[in-house]
């Protein structure tokens, strides 16, 4: 197991992370379920889990540090509807 391990660090990990980077959707429908998520790998997470009767929004905008990033009072306004929060 110990000889996977460097493999999946090196390879397959970083691969699946900028695959899933791409989930968070613009503003959802009215009418559907919300799940905020605070980065793009736990929102494309929660979109796969959640399927397509939930909106996975994301505070993190793409492209953005998390180090640097500044919630807005409009984020507040995006969120505010949110069911769940990851």
């Amino acid at each position: 197991m110990s000889d996977r391990l460097p493999w999946a660090l090196t390879r397959a990990f970083p691969a699946a992370l900028l695959f899933l980077a791409s989930s968070c959707a613009g503003p959802p429908p009215q009418s559907s379920r919300v799940i905020v998520a605070s980065i793009g790998p736990l929102g494309d997470w929660a979109a796969h889990v959640a399927g397509p009767a939930w909106h996975v929004l994301c505070v993190l905008p793409p492209g953005a540090s998390e180090h640097a990033y500044d919630l807005r009072p409009a984020d507040a306004a995006r969120f505010e509807h949110a069911q769940l929060w990851i």
